[in-house]
């Protein structure tokens, strides 16, 4: 297993449990030098795996330069060079598992950042406990069990004291949201844990339904100028027989999976819901995302991957303005 460590309470946790399971652990270490103690928690975790013999890999990297070059936020650009990181290690290093130390607590917050930003349904189901070679050993353990068994143990961990700002949205939720509802039920956490399995199963429901009518509207995009899968057609006139929830549903679906802004989605949708049939139109909108293209007219909408796109090509009978 590769274990991503930050000498954080969660993953030293994790890092004491397998070492107890006996576990084959190597440790991966993202220092995003974004405070001034980032050098001194890299230095921790070094010396923690070198005293246990496990091998670490390090990543340092400048995340306020990579953030502003591909247009992301400090917490989504990190995530990125995080999970990057873990998956070229494992792959080079032939680790077939990624563990991470996200606690019941990470997902009730997850799941309170995706509501506030009207993620859908599929943001509501919040983190899962294993996604294809990731998994989370402590999907059902709280925080305070973590510390509990920390001090139980003996074991020294680092603070992160930009846990306690409010600059960051998942901070603000953990610190001013969520002892809202822990004063009214102080077994809040342990309780939302079932909503959160619930939704999981309606996900996987609605997952299932939604994707048999998408499959009715898509076909892959196809350009001779763009090597590999270029992107895919979405047809528009499977759809304008369902009601407007539903079409709202069908092109959301579709478009999460790839690199588009929520805002661009919403306003997607809602350009289609307007769309006129009976009153065509061979002009195209185009949404930028990040990586991609979305054109839309009123028979398709088009998601091209490349960013290296011509000004002008041709689909049908539409020409892109």
């Amino acid at each position: 297993i590769l274990l991503g460590i930050s000498g954080g309470p969660d993953s030293v946790a994790l890092f004491h449990s397998l070492l107890a399971l006996n576990v084959k652990l190597s440790c991966a270490h993202v220092n995003y030098q974004l405070r001034a103690g980032a050098d001194e928690d890299e230095s921790f975790v070094r010396k923690l795996c070198q005293e246990k013999g496990v091998p670490l890999f390090v990543l340092r990297c400048d995340t306020v330069a990579y953030c502003k070059k591909n247009r992301l936020s400090i917490e989504a650009g990190a995530r990125e060079l995080r999970f990057s990181f873990f998956k070229e290690i494992s792959e080079k290093e032939n680790i077939p598992l990624i563990a991470v130390a996200s606690t019941l607590n990470d997902a009730v917050e997850t799941f309170f950042i995706n509501l506030i930003r009207g993620a859908g349904i599929r943001g509501l189901k919040s983190i899962l406990p294993r996604r294809d070679n990731i998994i989370r050993p402590f999907f059902n353990v709280t925080r305070e069990e973590v510390l509990s068994f920390l001090k139980e143990i003996n074991a020294q961990w680092r603070d992160d004291i930009s846990n306690k700002s409010d600059v960051y949205l998942r901070n603000r939720i953990r610190l001013q949201i969520l002892p809202l509802f822990t004063a009214e039920n102080p077994a809040f956490v342990e309780m939302f844990a079932k909503t959160l399995s619930h939704l999981r199963e309606a996900f996987y429901i609605y997952t299932n339904s939604v994707q048999q009518i998408i499959k009715r509207c898509v076909s892959p995009l196809s350009i001779k100028w763009i090597n590999g899968n270029a992107g895919e057609c979405f047809y528009l006139a499977e759809i304008y027989k369902e009601k407007h929830l539903i079409i709202s549903s069908l092109i959301h679906e579709w478009l999460s999976k790839y690199p588009v802004p929520e805002k661009k989605i919403s306003e997607i949708i809602n350009i289609v819901k307007g769309l006129n049939p009976s009153n065509p139109s061979k002009k195209w909108k185009i949404f930028e995302g990040h990586g991609c293209k979305v054109y839309l007219s009123l028979e398709v909408i088009v998601v091209v991957r490349k960013l290296e796109l011509p000004e002008l090509f041709e689909i049908g009978d539409s020409p892109v303005e």
